[in-house]
């Protein structure tokens, strides 16, 4: 995940419990978990072992002044746990004020959703429960400053969007296309271990989409020539090649973005727009009529099943297209005038 906030937001995911994250006490952490997830847990705790040291970096933020004092203690005696499914409102927060202070807490702003708020809290670990809730991103805010080791996440459920992409069907040769088959059904779990039943009534829904192409690559791949272009190559030559190393200025091969090519690397992958269509408008029924080019050869699909319900899920059992062969091939002809 990405974290932002106090200093040693990276240590709060470590699995490291033994060590705190910051040796000064803390007052806010912001994590993106990366998609959004089914969550009804979260807890954070100080180490179990290890006592403070005259080492913190801001004076300012360190809430106990006395050295030899055990970390298991310090924990913060107050927090606010939020959660957001807005990026917008991930990045928004305030200055805070200038200087140090004012750099943590960019981020300190409460997410709209608060999950808890506890400005009594007397107990070592924090132990945050709550309905199953689908959430990305998680706010950490503490308005007692103190030392937290790790930050966990629990959840239960189904993710509320999946995507599947097929691999590429070969029709033999260039085709027309009928019409797009798939049986698609939905059921709900009625808890963790148990069986889980159909329920087409859930709302849970699949959304499929088609491109044909001429060839069996609808990617062009690239890889770095001697003179430091790039030349297109098939894509198990580009497997084998190595891959792009990362580099800084000064460093030999240096290139602008922060990479640097040598030639035999890969390069680019581009989408090949001039033998390959852009994928179709989505389909939403079974039996509609395929929108992607006839006169293909190569078709490929994908789907994406969208769920509104923590603990409802589609599954895709089945798909199936038809086609047809073309009805005359390319025909060359002469016009006498």
């Amino acid at each position: 995940p990405w974290i932002y906030g106090s200093r040693g937001q990276f240590l709060t995911v470590d699995g490291d419990d033994t060590q705190p994250t910051d040796v000064a006490a803390v007052d806010t952490y912001s994590f993106d978990l990366g998609f959004m997830l089914p969550l009804n847990r979260v807890v954070f705790f100080p180490p179990e072992t290890g006592r403070t040291t005259s080492s913190g970096g801001n004076a300012s933020l360190v809430r106990v002044g006395t050295t030899g004092l055990l970390l298991k203690d310090q924990y913060p005696r107050q927090y606010t746990v939020s959660g957001s499914t807005n990026e917008r409102e991930f990045l928004t927060g305030t200055s805070g004020g200038g200087g140090a202070r004012g750099d943590l807490r960019r981020f300190a702003n409460d997410f709209d959703f608060i999950v808890e708020s506890n400005l009594n809290h007397s107990k070592r670990i924090a132990d945050v429960r709550f309905d199953t809730e689908f959430l990305r991103f998680v706010r950490l805010t503490f308005p007692l400053t103190g030392i937290i080791a790790e930050v966990e996440f629990y959840g239960e459920g189904f993710l509320p969007q999946t995507r599947w992409v097929s691999q590429l069907f070969d029709m033999g040769e260039p085709v027309n296309f009928g019409r797009l088959h798939y049986d698609f059904e939905v059921y709900r779990s009625p808890g963790f271990g148990l069986e889980p039943e159909l329920d087409p009534h859930a709302d849970v829904r699949v959304e499929m989409e088609l491109r044909s192409g001429r060839d069996d690559s609808p990617q062009i791949h690239h890889i770095i020539t001697e003179i430091g272009t790039e030349d297109v190559a098939s894509e198990k030559d580009y497997n084998r090649a190595p891959s792009t190393n990362r580099s800084t200025p000064g460093e030999q091969g240096f290139v602008a973005g922060g990479s640097f090519a040598l030639p035999g690397q890969q390069g680019a992958i581009l989408d090949d727009v001039e033998n390959w269509s852009f994928w179709s408008a989505p389909h939403t029924s079974s039996g509609e009529e395929i929108r992607s080019p006839d006169g293909r050869q190569f078709v490929q699909a994908r789907a994406f099943i969208t769920s509104s319900e923590v603990f409802a899920y589609g599954r895709l059992n089945s798909l199936s297209i038809e086609f047809s062969p073309l009805l005359a091939d390319p025909v060359v002809a002469e016009v006498a005038l």
